[in-house]
């Protein structure tokens, strides 16, 4: 620690005599910023600045924190996220310790936050290519080491993220800064943040105002550059065709506004059927805060609206559980998957659309499953144990679909959500058949809540 009254020499000198790569920097016995190596390097020396300057003037201000007790996974997936290498550790008030990116690399070598760093890193596209191949043994690393279905989904989601931010930079760097604001937006398991490896693309472009022919090629060209990286790096194009480069998801913020509307309040079933993707949206650029201003509304909107939420409602109950009589699981009987379950379209996606019919009518910002259900709950809109059934039954079908991909990864097979029951313990055949009950009731209770018919 060193104070912030201290000098950048006097810094200097005692991060060598204790060999160490960072200072915290305190002030009335309070932490008020972090210094670093690169900071000497870049603010300092390269800067040009007085080494007799008062460490205050170069240090980072307001570093991230997090309690000491927190798990090493936990500690890897913020410093993902916010793209940094030191971390203070607290206990109440009081400093602890400090981990360092390099102490979580000599915990786990192929660690998301080194992934993360070396992403943003990147100029070209082969080079994003090049890491986005680390990401399936990341995946089977994770699994192995039991880690919490919702944490993986989260870790994954992260890297996505970033190759995508790091392919729109790429992309204004070769056609030039865009005329006018725009919101880069992915939609259905990377902005729930509940991705499982390689997954097909799902994203949208939000313009701040109507584009003239000029503009409309500068976003085509953008949106295009981006996808076709994205399929290069394993994220392969949407069968639906719901991405940028179709100009049905590339439109103005007034036409998106439209759009919802009308969703909102004269579409039928099968229209939300194929767009209730866009009820899950997440911004990863977006400067001008456009997807905020469209949400916003909606949310405002959708409560209420007992025909759309009706409909929506219809919807989550389209796909259910594989049980037959006495609770026996019903697996398919011919074609290339016989004698296998979905676990994706009977299991994962009846939770998913039901958790988003509760956050609709409630009018909540939430977009992950999990925090969907918890605030459902918290809302009352849950009875409080079948929503903590709901939550137990997503993170043990998450679970299993995670351990089937790394398994279908290490046998170098395509990914497919197939599972067959011979391949679980009795236990977890059990357990299978315990969870499809669950959401089997919770779609019954939505059923009976909503006029479906």
């Amino acid at each position: 620690m060193c104070e912030a009254t201290s000098t950048v020499r006097e810094a200097a000198q005692h991060m060598t005599s204790q060999g160490v790569s960072s200072l915290l920097v305190m002030e009335e016995g309070e932490l008020v910023g972090i210094v670093t190596d690169r900071d000497m390097r870049t603010r300092v020396l390269a800067g040009g600045f007085d080494s007799d300057r008062p460490l205050r003037s170069v240090m980072t201000t307001q570093p991230h924190t997090l309690p000491a007790q927190t798990t090493v996974l936990e500690a890897m997936m913020f410093m993902a996220q916010h793209n940094i290498h030191h971390l203070p550790l607290t206990q109440g008030d009081t400093i602890q310790g400090l981990v360092t990116a390099n102490d979580l690399l000599r915990f786990q070598s192929n660690s998301p936050v080194f992934l993360v760093g070396d992403m943003r890193k990147q100029t070209t596209v082969d080079g994003l290519v090049s890491l986005a191949q680390r990401i399936p043994s990341l995946l089977i690393k994770l699994v192995e080491a039991h880690t919490p279905a919702r944490n993986i989904g989260q870790l994954i989601s992260t890297l996505t993220d970033t190759l995508h931010l790091q392919l729109l930079q790429l992309a204004e760097a070769q056609f030039g800064p865009p005329p006018f604001p725009y919101a880069w937006v992915v939609a259905g398991s990377q902005a729930r943040r509940e991705q499982s490896s390689f997954s097909d693309q799902d994203n949208a472009l939000i313009l701040a105002e109507p584009p003239d022919p000029e503009q409309g090629r500068y976003f085509h060209n953008l949106a295009t550059f981006v996808s076709d990286a994205l399929n290069q790096c394993g994220f392969v194009y949407c069968p639906g065709n719901i991405m940028a480069t179709n100009p049905e998801w590339r439109r103005p913020l007034v036409e998106w506004q439209s759009l919802f509307s009308q969703w909102i309040q004269k579409a039928t079933p099968d229209d939300l059927l194929h767009v209730s993707i866009f009820f899950d949206m997440r911004a990863l650029h977006d400067p001008a805060h456009l997807l905020e201003a469209l949400m916003t509304e909606v949310r405002q909107n959708t409560p209420g609206q007992t025909i759309f939420l009706a409909h929506m409602a219809h919807n989550a109950l389209t796909f259910r559980p594989p049980l037959g009589w006495f609770r026996r699981l019903s697996l398919k009987r011919s074609g290339p998957h016989k004698g296998t379950l979905d676990l994706k379209q009977q299991g994962l996606t009846p939770i998913v659309d039901l958790a988003r019919v509760h956050s609709l009518s409630l009018g909540l910002a939430a977009i992950n499953t999990y925090e969907r259900l918890e605030q459902s709950i918290e809302q009352g809109q849950l009875n409080k144990n079948d929503g903590a059934n709901l939550l137990e039954a997503l993170e043990f079908l998450s679970r299993v679909r995670l351990r089937l991909h790394a398994q279908q990864t290490q046998e170098q097979l395509s990914s497919h959500n197939h599972l067959s029951p011979k391949s679980l313990s009795l236990f977890e055949r059990s357990r299978l058949r315990e969870v499809f009950q669950v959401v089997q009731n919770a779609q019954s209770v939505v059923e009976m809540r909503y006029p479906v018919g």
